[in-house]
């Protein structure tokens, strides 16, 4: 697994706990769960405005200020996601910006994405808006969830041409598992086009539903028989399920160190719902998968 520095140069770990459905209702869970995830050696939180409508990140900066950690854990959110109506827009931006910094009671956020692209919106019109931010201090780095690889290249040419914040990563899906369709709308996830692209450039890939969205985990729902089931998901399930048997581990390790071993700098945004998952998915940090089992995994061959 390739070095990921965090905004401020500190090491980041391999994996981000996504915190979607955490809320101050049931802080206790999560303070469980963060506390956890700390213990076990992890310091990327993932969240957004979109998850409960901001609830995920007060829920998220209610434990950063009871623990004092902020320092400690890189902060990951997401903002202009067109919830209901588009959002992508430099009055946008600044708006959702300042209501995650006041539900994460912190004056700068480490990494603030773009949940959703607006090609619509001219790149010289956002960059102002970000360029701002960035300078009064508002965040230290800036990520493109779900977009284009295109678009990525074309913002971050636009970036060094003019001196804008460039994109520090790509926040695509990406995973063992092949998709029928998207999981939501507008989401999109990182096939052989996008992971040569990442291979050639370097830009790191932060991967979010790495596991399949619980597929390689055997969870069965509506979304996951959509979304994952198929023929070809199944053979790679029982590939993993061979080699996780030789190596001591369950399938769904093994799918998340296949995220983990590309080419290219990747990070894995994972969903664990008890602190037993937690201590589970946190051993791949330990583990390593050679080029062939990544390829074997992948093709069978």
């Amino acid at each position: 697994m390739k070095h990921i520095p965090g905004p401020d140069g500190r090491d980041l770990s391999v994996l981000a706990i996504g915190c979607v459905g955490f809320t101050p209702d049931a802080q206790d869970r999560t303070d469980e769960m963060l506390d956890a995830w700390v213990e076990n050696g992890g310091n990327i939180i993932d969240t957004a405005w979109v998850y409960g409508g901001g609830e995920a990140t007060t829920s998220v900066g209610n434990w950063l200020q009871k623990r004092g950690v902020a320092e400690q854990v890189c902060i990951y959110t997401k903002i202009c996601h067109p919830w209901g109506e588009p959002r992508f827009g430099p009055e946008f931006f600044l708006e959702d910006l300042a209501a995650e910094r006041e539900r994460l009671q912190v004056e700068c956020i480490d990494v603030v994405g773009f949940h959703r692209d607006g090609p619509e919106v001219p790149i010289s019109e956002m960059m102002s808006a970000v360029v701002s931010a960035y300078e009064a201090g508002h965040f230290k780095a800036l990520a493109a969830s779900n977009w284009t690889i295109e678009r990525v290249a074309a913002w971050n040419a636009y970036a060094e041409v003019h001196g804008g914040v460039p994109f520090a990563f790509n926040n695509p899906n990406l995973s063992l598992a092949t998709v029928n369709e998207p999981m939501w709308g507008g989401c999109l996830t990182a096939g052989d086009e996008e992971r040569s692209w990442h291979a050639s450039t370097g830009l790191p890939l932060w991967s979010w539903s790495a596991t399949g969205g619980g597929f390689f985990a055997e969870v069965d729902n509506d979304d996951v028989r959509r979304v994952y089931h198929n023929e070809e998901n199944f053979r790679r399930l029982e590939r993993a399920r061979e080699l996780g048997s030789k190596r001591g581990l369950k399938p769904v390790q093994v799918a998340l160190l296949w995220t983990l071993h590309q080419p290219f700098p990747t990070r894995a945004i994972v969903g664990p719902q008890t602190v037993g998952q937690i201590a589970e998915l946190a051993t791949v940090a330990s583990e390593s998968l050679s080029v062939e089992e990544v390829r074997w995994l992948e093709t069978g061959e």
